[in-house]
């Protein structure tokens, strides 16, 4: 009888919901709706919290199949001070799911929540919940100030991981860094065990943390990288030593790997005479050699990487030292070829602080590049490198050029330079747009829609033959998701080289600062999957490939905007 009342009420109970639906359906029509959702806007501009609250209670109550938009209400709730109705919205927006919010966020949530409540268990347990779960910010916790009650507990630093208590000694504290760096990569990398087993990864950790007393500072550093080498992919590994005057011994000039060789690109003023020179050797070691003895701490998505990386690492001479490449970490001896075919041997101080990817965004004001020194012009692709985006109308061509070299949002906002492209593109002869992501390493992934939409609904240069895209080595992290887009839904020739990255990869950055040794290091923890699921290529491939010589180079030739233009006068012959 009891469960025959309780089937009833039930029944009664879902068919009141269902009218209630059906009846806000019926009620509120879909301009209205949108009106409420975008009214949301100004009274969070107010800050307004129970009035942004009670709206999205209202929309709520109109669609509850949102989770984006439970994980508003729970925000507004907990801003409202009604953290115990917050923790309900969170849980429900942690089940339905969200495009840009994720569970451990959710998570998170749910543990100030309590912690507003000062439910220090509750909220511990909500907070390691989310841990385990990947939450990304490993800083965030404690700077939020609803946790500073916590924040010398035990539980607290062991969750977030902060030493328990004043490093007593220098093994000590490289050991914390050991574990912490080892914990992050089984808590956040996605597939940690994809490329090294579990059982590997752990013997090789052990062996570290029983030599770290044996070994200096610098080995040690080179112990942790060669872990994240491990792991395998380009965005994992330890790369800024800003906290490390030790390691900011950088050489100072800039290099890059031509099909003849690697040659000096840019220079400090002071050695502007070796610009344009092939370095053959370091040392006593060939540049094979040293590329090979580096490799154990040259992260990389594939093959390209380490032309790439092998640069940084390269340019910061501790690191060579105490791989026993070089005799020195504060100076090498380079076997330079100039021009000419003459060999010659210099000796080269590391005095540069600067890293080799400050360079990508500005030469310092003391250094020259090859053609500022011999008052040349360089090719096109060089002369606005350092700017994130631009273009040019090429009228005779009929060709739009447009150079991306950081998926950002500077200067002029993305989407308004799209649409001041686009006109162009639209209200002129093109018959041809050409993009140009070679020096594109990446950036924020969220900018890429915008863009691709305008390609895909531009029927003159989205067809074969009328859009090509640049690619190369440092194409890589969000360029590379753009290139797996355009290959995938465009029309678009790739010429040049083959991407750094994979067309699927494991990536992201979400840096943070181990507490001893102040080395910066990251640990992956998105699977971008931009291409077909069966795509398992190293790079996405060229139609054309064309590796950079620095003939062409020194020249002031742009071999991929050349073939690019043959191409199509081919096709209308």
């Amino acid at each position: 009888m009891a469960r025959s009342i309780i089937l009833i009420i039930v029944l009664n109970l879902t068919i009141a919901y269902t009218k209630a639906q059906s009846g806000n359906t019926e009620i509120i029509g879909i301009n209205e709706y949108l009106k409420k959702v975008r009214g949301i806007d100004n009274l969070i501009h107010n800050r307004d919290w129970n009035a942004v609250s009670n709206q999205w209670q209202e929309i709520i109550a109109i669609n509850p199949t949102d989770g984006e938009m439970w994980y508003r209400y729970g925000e507004s709730l907990y801003l409202n001070n009604e953290p115990l109705k917050a923790i309900d919205a969170f849980k429900n927006a942690m089940r339905i799911g969200a495009i840009s919010i994720s569970p451990p966020d959710c998570a998170y949530y749910i543990a100030k929540c309590y912690a507003k409540q000062e439910d220090e268990a509750r909220a511990l347990n909500w907070l390691q919940k989310s841990f385990d779960m990947g939450y990304r910010y490993l800083s965030a916790p404690t700077t939020d100030s609803v946790f500073f009650p916590y924040v010398r507990t035990a539980r607290f630093k062991t969750i977030v991981g902060i030493p328990l208590h004043e490093f007593k000694t220098r093994d000590e504290g490289w050991r914390f860094d050991l574990q912490l760096l080892v914990r992050e990569i089984k808590r956040r990398r996605i597939d940690p065990y994809k490329s090294i087993s579990k059982e590997r990864l752990d013997s090789i950790v052990n062996v570290l943390y029983t030599k770290i007393p044996s070994l200096n500072d610098i080995q040690v550093t080179l112990e942790f990288m060669k872990i994240m080498r491990l792991v395998n992919d380009g965005h994992t590994m330890i790369y800024a030593f800003y906290e490390r005057p030790e390691l900011l011994k950088n050489l100072p000039f800039n290099m890059f790997f031509f099909k003849e060789g690697l040659y000096i690109t840019e220079a400090d003023a002071r050695y502007k005479y070796l610009l344009g020179c092939e370095i053959t050797a370091f040392d006593d070691k060939s540049i094979p050699e040293i590329m090979q003895g580096m490799d154990p701490i040259l992260n990389r998505d594939n093959e390209r990487g380490p032309k790439v990386m092998g640069i940084f690492r390269m340019r910061t001479l501790p690191l060579l030292y105490g791989l026993g490449l070089i005799k020195s970490p504060d100076q090498v001896t380079i076997t330079l070829k100039d021009s000419n075919g003459n060999t010659r041997k210099i000796t080269i101080a590391a005095d540069c602080p600067i890293p080799t990817r400050k360079l990508w965004d500005k030469l310092p004001d003391s250094w020259t590049s090859y053609f500022t020194a011999k008052n040349e012009t360089p090719p096109g692709y060089l002369q606005k490198q350092f700017e994130p985006y631009w273009f040019e109308y090429l009228k005779n061509k009929q060709t739009v050029y447009f150079q991306y070299n950081r998926i950002s949002s500077e200067g002029i906002p993305f989407e308004h330079f799209c649409d001041s492209l686009f006109d162009v593109i639209n209200s002129n002869r093109v018959d041809r747009l050409v993009i140009d992501v070679r020096l594109n390493n990446g950036g924020n992934t969220r900018l890429v829609p915008y863009l691709l939409d305008k390609i895909i609904a531009t029927g003159k240069i989205n067809r074969a033959g009328h859009l090509f895209i640049i690619t190369g080595r440092r194409t890589f992290s969000a360029a590379q998701n753009f290139a797996s887009l355009l290959e995938r839904f465009t029309q678009a020739v790739f010429i040049g080289e083959p991407t750094g990255s994979s067309p699927n990869f494991i990536g992201e950055e979400m840096p943070f600062e181990l507490p001893y040794s102040k080395l910066m290091a990251n640990v992956s923890d998105q699977y971008w999957q931009s291409s077909w699921p069966s795509d398992t290529r190293e790079w996405t491939t060229p139609f054309f490939y064309i590796e950079p010589s620095f003939k062409d180079f020194a020249a002031g030739r742009d071999p991929d905007l050349e073939a690019i233009l043959s191409y199509n006068a081919i096709e209308k012959q």
